[in-house]
């Protein structure tokens, strides 16, 4: 990492041309990653947030998410070289950044994604219980990355990101809204329900 603790994402690294590892032969055997590959965001477009059932201090993520309608990613403020490196090393042990900004992805089913595929999103499907389900209001504020299976991520709106700051979108700023959330369970995702309150 970088000795960067405060950036300004408007001045950050910008690579034009940052792509995952996925390949041909991937796609080939991941049907839904080959589909997301080919679909680009627009108005209404649906993304996923894929995320575990508890956050660090072991709260259900869902309810947080349901009650803030939003989801969001940690800034990293990673140099371009870093960047580059996590790309091209993505693998079970080293998780990708494709630069600061809420992640979420166009893949429909993360249970089913091949390991390419997983490698290049940073996630692992055994811990993806949960995933909440968006729409793109505004399709120019994020930033879709190829040879991923569908990786995107949003354009930071502040001025300045201090490392470990939560990025986020949904319902109040306006790039895209929470629909809901679900849960994959007996090998289906199902929907669960607002809490009360």
């Amino acid at each position: 990492m970088g000795d960067c603790i405060r950036c300004r994402p408007q001045e950050g690294p910008v690579i034009s041309d940052l792509r995952g590892n996925v390949g041909p032969d991937d796609l080939a055997t991941d049907n839904l990653a080959a589909e997301a590959e080919l679909t680009e965001p627009r108005t209404g477009t649906v993304v996923y947030h894929y995320f575990p059932a508890d956050n660090k201090d072991g709260l259900p993520l869902w309810k947080i998410i349901y009650i803030e309608k939003a989801v969001g990613s940690r800034v990293r403020c990673m140099t371009e070289t870093e960047i580059l490196q996590s790309v091209r090393n993505a693998s079970a042990q080293h998780k990708p950044h494709y630069g600061d900004g809420a992640y979420c992805t166009l893949h429909r089913d993360f249970s089913r994604a091949c390991t390419a595929v997983q490698h290049a999103h940073g996630l692992d499907p055994n811990r993806c219980q949960y995933r909440a389900v968006l729409v793109i209001d505004q399709p120019e504020r994020f930033r879709k990355f190829q040879s991923t299976g569908g990786v995107m991520r949003s354009i930071p709106r502040e001025e300045y990101l201090t490392k470990g700051q939560l990025v986020k979108i949904g319902d109040a700023t306006g790039e895209a809204r929470l629909l809901w959330i679900e849960a994959f369970t007996d090998g289906a995702w199902r929907r669960v329900p607002q809490p009360e309150g």
